[in-house]
């Protein structure tokens, strides 16, 4: 039989009151850290699971929270779920968790979470070189609690992302410190403008812009010259990996023109880093070359010789993310974020 409140009450010699008060609010005022404690491990004891509907309808909440995510960054969810749901759970939220390739789905899937009556939600909106559905969040998640992750596109929200302007440095520093003075930037040609320029693609590519702006920081503190060698990125954005498709058609002719002996190449994420390292290895290029980037570490993983990938702090970002979901729920004001990558690289 499954444990009730009045069990817990008898066990505990208090009120049923006051372990019902206890068990939906720990944190609420009236009760002794002593007995609260006490109820929380008889509960554990007799392994007590809260009736969270009826919880629900006490508190007003349905204790779920919207995680909504593009597919087309499939590589980034195994992470991010990770920091995402630990942090949910542990604060008695479940989370809806749903994907979606194109606007349709998106715009499916933000219904569905209305309809489940989400306390919250967390998006990452689908990346089109038109506009995110920045309407489509204002007209159907208009008074929801609201937090953007990996991304910045949603005005009025409050975002979390990973800082690619420290990601930049960090992976130019790295090279440096392995003594190249020739660090070459590869990196697609939408980087120049970030979210100035009238090309909704420049406006929409603002990490690369960060990172751009990372490298170059990183090459003036080490009193280099920078060197920018790009790929054009495809406006195909609905298949995995079709935007990076130029990069390994483009990083051959690349390498063959570098003339220094020991090289650099610097890249956002694990996609270009792969292109060049595959082309290092048709080659059979004898010179001394080191691929530094940010990314998940798929390419240093199977390219451990050339490749050192600073590691993309997906966990934090998630949990970040639930942080400041669960705050806007109570109410609170909270600030965009951005999280350093993590200094210890991976491999």
């Amino acid at each position: 039989m499954k444990a009730t409140l009045h069990e817990i009450a008898v066990r505990a010699k208090v009120s049923r009151m006051t372990v019902s008060r206890v068990m939906n609010r720990p944190d609420a005022p009236g009760t002794s850290p002593a007995t609260r404690k006490r109820i929380l491990e008889i509960a554990r004891e007799l392994n007590y699971q809260p009736n969270i509907a009826a919880k629900g309808l006490t508190l007003g909440k349905t204790f779920l929270v919207g995680v909504m995510h593009s597919g087309v960054n499939f590589e980034l969810l195994t992470e991010l779920a990770s920091g995402i749901q630990r942090p949910l759970v542990s604060s008695g939220y479940a989370p809806v968790a749903l994907t979606h390739r194109t606007v349709e789905e998106e715009a499916e899937n933000l219904r569905l979470c209305m309809a489940r009556r989400v306390d919250g939600l967390i998006v990452n909106p689908l990346v089109n070189f038109d506009q995110p559905n920045t309407k489509l969040y204002a007209e159907l998640a208009g008074g929801t609690p609201l937090v953007e992750m990996n991304g910045r596109y949603l005005p009025g929200v409050p975002h979390v992302t990973v800082d690619f302007f420290e990601a930049g440095r960090l992976a130019t520093l790295a090279a440096v410190e392995k003594g190249f003075d020739n660090v070459v930037l590869y990196i697609h040609d939408h980087y120049a403008k970030g979210g100035e320029g009238a090309d909704p693609a420049c406006r929409l590519f603002w990490n690369a812009r960060d990172f751009y702006d990372g490298y170059t920081a990183a090459m003036k503190e080490a009193g280099l010259e920078p060197r920018v060698e790009t790929y054009r990125l495809s406006t195909n954005l609905s298949k995995p990996g079709e935007a990076y498709a130029s990069a390994f058609d483009s990083a051959g002719a690349m390498l063959k023109s570098i003339a220094d002996e020991a090289t650099s190449i610097v890249c956002l994420y694990d996609e270009a880093a792969m292109a060049v390292a595959r082309s290092v290895e048709r080659q059979g290029s004898r010179k001394r070359i080191l691929i530094s980037g940010t990314g998940v570490g798929w390419a240093q993983q199977q390219y451990p010789q050339l490749v050192q990938i600073l590691k993309l702090p997906l966990e934090q970002v998630g949990s970040e993310a639930v942080r400041m979901v669960l705050e806007r729920i109570e109410g609170k004001e909270v600030e965009s974020v951005a999280v350093k990558p993590q200094t210890e690289r991976q491999g």
